[in-house]
């Protein structure tokens, strides 16, 4: 009797990765694995240097599978895409092979997406649900308690919904368009955040700001005509 292993699978959150940690993980394949294939979007790659013929910056999916012909072509596999990176032992994986698996995780956890993890995280949601409750605390206590806002006031309760319109945008923006992201080119030839994200950060402003307008003129229009209701 033999008890049956199962394949081994571990999921990464947001990661970005650049040319030169394409080249290092493919190296780490080539070394560990006696046979490897890479494939970059739908083409089968020789090396790595041949990503440039795709002709593209950025791409959306890339993936290395390392093969062993003992035992019975035992494999493992780094499989990423615009919205999921998986490494994957196969149920017949020898020690060897989770070495090689060990090595390559420690390149990953040094790859994730600080801002992007941070805006999936349960502390951005529940910081989200604080900001709804005190501007909804605010212009209730307007309305209600027949009290004209401070001027501080009020201008925190537009920072507040310009702040969640843009958290709002950009968790969107993450979520549906740039989970994992694949450079072919090099981190030193990258332009920085402000410039890779200014037309969707002028949107969101532009955005929060008409929100935060037109919630400011209703909560006082729905004030005034309760003031003047009041005999």
């Amino acid at each position: 009797m033999e008890k049956v292993r199962e394949p081994h699978s571990v999921r990464y959150p947001a990661l970005m990765l650049f040319r030169e940690d394409l080249e290092e993980l493919v190296g780490l394949f080539e070394k560990g694995s006696e046979s490897v294939k890479i494939i970059a979007e739908n083409y089968k790659l020789q090396s790595v240097s041949e990503i440039d013929k795709l002709g593209k910056d950025r791409i959306a999916f890339f993936s290395i599978n390392g093969y062993q012909k003992q035992p019975e072509w035992a494999s493992i596999s780094l499989t990423l895409e615009k919205n999921s990176a998986r490494l994957r032992l196969s149920e017949n994986a020898e020690p060897s092979l989770y070495g090689l698996a060990s090595l390559v995780d420690k390149i990953l956890t040094t790859k994730k997406r600080r801002r992007a993890n941070f805006l999936r995280s349960k502390a951005t949601i529940i910081i989200m649900y604080i900001m709804i409750i005190i501007v909804a605390i605010i212009d209730t206590l307007s309305i209600f308690k027949q009290f004209t806002e401070p001027l501080w006031l009020s201008l925190l309760s537009v920072l507040i919904t310009v702040f969640f319109i843009i958290l709002l945008s950009l968790q969107y923006h993450i979520i549906t368009k740039r989970y994992t992201l694949i450079y072919t080119i090099s981190k030193r030839t990258r332009t920085n955040f402000i410039s890779r994200n200014k037309d969707q950060i002028i949107l969101s402003l532009t955005v929060g700001i008409i929100v935060a307008v037109v919630t400011g003129v209703l909560t006082a229009i729905i004030t005034s005509n309760i003031i003047h209701k009041t005999p």
